[in-house]
């Protein structure tokens, strides 16, 4: 299920204007993302740790282009520490995105993207033809700390800590206007979800396939 948000915004800067889509079916949206198109897709992903990035960007294998932060790093046998700076690991993930960029494929980017700075060397590099997809994961803490209970990846007083950095960094529309994305997908999956988010209006009509329609 997937809604437009602040749909009279469209009236006002139509040109400007980035939609952004509340999603409450990710398979609707791996749908969505996976249909054809003439132009190749780049998909920034966003959000703290254990909110489900991984899990979406695998469900996009095969149409895209996967480059991940985190298999990079168990490449290279290192485990997250935010403790240390990790040039050997972002490198790699330059180097990846550059590849499939050259060759015009449709890529997903699987990293936190937690501050303004990491979202904009996100779209370095990529072509005006390149359709620029935002998704947006906004998880409730219980929620990442559960998941991280189950791999043990990060102890969970980190896990938290980067919730709290996220929290503080979220990207507004007008940064991700200003860096040029299409569309923007907010998976929030909370019960009350208006005004969750900073400048989030109410939803408007539901739209099954993220299109503007009726009930």
């Amino acid at each position: 299920m997937i809604r437009p948000v602040g749909r009279k915004m469209y009236h006002r800067v139509r040109r400007q204007h980035v939609p952004w889509l509340l999603v409450r079916d990710e398979a609707g949206l791996v749908e969505v993302l996976r249909k054809p198109s003439s132009r190749p897709r780049m998909v920034v992903l966003c959000g703290p740790s254990h909110a489900g990035k991984s899990t979406f960007a695998n469900a996009l294998f095969g149409a895209f282009n996967i480059v991940s932060s985190e298999r990079i790093r168990q490449r290279l046998g290192m485990s997250f520490d935010h403790s240390r700076p990790e040039p050997a690991v972002w490198k790699a993930f330059a180097r990846q995105k550059a590849a499939a960029l050259r060759c015009r494929l449709s890529v997903v980017l699987d990293a936190c993207h937690l501050s303004p700075q990491a979202r904009r060397h996100a779209l370095q590099g990529v072509a005006k033809r390149y359709e620029k997809v935002f998704v947006l994961f906004n998880p409730r803490l219980e929620q990442v700390l559960v998941r991280s209970s189950s791999t043990g990846r990060l102890p969970p007083a980190e896990v938290e800590r980067l919730w709290w950095v996220f929290q503080r960094n979220r990207p507004t529309r007008d940064e991700l206007e200003a860096l040029g994305f299409d569309s923007v997908y907010v998976m929030d999956h909370r019960a009350h979800l208006a005004g969750s988010l900073p400048g989030l209006d109410s939803p408007g009509p539901i739209t099954s396939r993220g299109a503007p329609g009726g009930d």
